[in-house]
């Protein structure tokens, strides 16, 4: 059975290559036995048979710990830790089954060493090699060759094993690294897929903490707002903190505790993802500002109607309806002026409805331009390639008609760059509860679960503003199907 994983796929894929080799090179350790018997110390049929034996032993060893790490029994970390102490353990065995002059056999420790450098274990490849080293004094002392030159001996093994170290050493540096720039990556995605203001901070602080390997980490924003994971020990000053500037009059800090003190690189990564996180924590609120400012334009388009028209006819009217009323009081003979103001009082309010008609009419209008401006689009980037079917009863508000014409943009940016599509075909149809879009085009199908990128994660944040919901999935056959989605709202 598969276990879950939560190592970056970079290790893992690492950490299998490395047990493959393992596993070749232990084979070809039995097939050198078995052709070169001169190889082997005691040439009797129970020492041949012994250093076989050995050498089947080293094979199924690496083979068991290959086939662990390739069904997810074993995680990378794991392998990482143990196998060098394996290598070093069967390779003193072999050795001291073997003759001492020239034997290929003493590599194997250096390739222990070598290995134990591709972990995230700094302090690992100086264990090894001082196994390494008590392991060929122990190979020594057990099995004393003639003449034995201590001096040489000595010189020997430090040198190899001390190479061995210094590239141990290098891969280290590469691994860590590739490690901080994988994290980096990861939280560069997650800051650019987050939909809020906390959705973003709550995503930095779990990611943070998980790659930083904190018993505590903990978020601080403006108003006591704060995200904590643990508990925060008493007295004790953080390990590491850092600052997060979004913009004037916001700012946050990070605190972090953990046994050992941060390296470089993940000092590095943690600065990398603040400034991501700051980006997210700005465009957030740039979106919750076009929002806030495309309804008030609309209130404030509502309010210069209201006084331009309906306000001033009522005060018209009124006035009107005053001068009757004074011409009334003074007598019999004010008939004609009494008609003559009833019948301003009439054209006024005749007016007046006309122009709520023309208002009226101004806004289907509005909402009736919305397939031109998808033609428009349509024709400018697809030419001919393209089918646009609307229905007619669709009704959308403005910021919804903005919404939808950046879904179509998007959408054909995404099928022509990344899908490689060919034709696509448009539908916009009304619902029982308000509308729905789809871009259908042909080409390459995104993966079922694949998250959003960058603009379609920013609009589908603007689409949940305007009351919609955007989803991509695999097209039937092959191809996309981006999906909008509106509901309409309730007054």
């Amino acid at each position: 059975m598969t276990m879950e994983r939560h190592e970056p796929q970079y290790e893992i894929v690492l950490a299998e290559r490395i047990a493959s080799i393992r596993v070749a090179l232990t084979m070809m350790n039995a097939l050198l036995l078995a052709l070169d018997r001169g190889l082997i110390l005691d040439q009797g049929p129970q020492g041949f048979a012994m250093a076989l034996g050995a050498a089947g032993l080293f094979v199924a060893y690496a083979a068991v710990l290959r086939l662990a790490l390739g069904t997810g029994q074993l995680s990378a970390r794991a392998y990482q830790l143990v196998s060098p102490f394996g290598d070093v353990m069967f390779a003193s065995i072999l050795i001291g089954l073997t003759k001492p002059q020239d034997n290929p056999l003493v590599l194997w420790l250096a390739l222990a060493i070598v290995a134990s450098g591709f972990s995230h274990f700094v302090k690992l490849p100086l264990a090894v090699t001082l196994a390494a080293i008590l392991a060929q004094c122990a190979v020594q002392f057990l099995h004393p060759s003639p003449g034995f030159d201590t001096s040489a001996f000595a010189f020997g093994t430090l040198y190899l094993l001390g190479f061995a170290a210094l590239v141990a050493s290098l891969a280290g540096s590469v691994v860590r690294q590739s490690d901080a720039l994988a994290a980096t990556e990861r939280l560069g995605r997650l800051m650019a897929e987050a939909r809020s203001e906390d959705d973003a901070c709550r995503s930095f602080t779990h990611e943070v903490r998980d790659f930083l390997r904190a018993s505590v980490l903990r978020m601080t924003g403006p108003g006591d707002a704060e995200v904590c994971l643990g508990r925060p020990p008493e007295l004790v000053p953080p390990t590491a903190a850092w600052e997060v500037e979004a913009e004037e009059g916001y700012s946050a800090s990070i605190e972090a505790w953990r046994q050992s003190k941060l390296s470089n690189e993940e000092d590095y990564v943690v600065r990398v993802g603040a400034s991501r996180l700051a980006a997210a924590i700005r465009r957030s609120r740039m979106s919750d500002e076009l929002v806030r400012s495309a309804a008030l334009e609309e209130r404030l388009r509502f309010a210069d109607e209201l006084h331009d028209t309906y306000l001033q006819t009522l005060a018209a009217i009124d006035m009107h309806a005053e001068a009757a009323r004074i011409v009334l009081q003074k007598g019999a003979d004010s008939g004609e002026r009494v008609h003559e103001e009833l019948q301003s009082i009439k054209s006024v309010a005749r007016t007046t409805a006309q122009r709520a008609r023309e208002f009226v009419d101004m806004a289907k209008v509005a909402r009736r331009s919305g397939p031109d401006a998808l033609t428009e689009i349509l024709e400018d980037r697809w030419k001919d390639c393209y089918t646009l079917l609307f229905d007619e009863d669709v009704q959308l508000t403005e910021g919804q008609w903005k919404v939808l014409e950046m879904m179509l943009r998007e959408g054909l940016n995404n099928a022509k760059r990344h899908a490689g599509a060919s034709h696509v075909r448009m539908e916009v149809v009304a619902t029982g509860r308000g509308a729905k879009a789809t871009l259908i085009a042909n080409g390459k199908a995104p993966a079922p679960d694949e998250p959003f990128g960058y603009g379609l994660s920013r609009l589908d944040a603007i689409a949940r503003a305007n009351n919609g919901v955007l989803s991509l999935l695999p097209g039937d056959p092959g191809g996309s199907e981006l999906t909008l989605s509106f509901q309409r709202r309730k007054l």
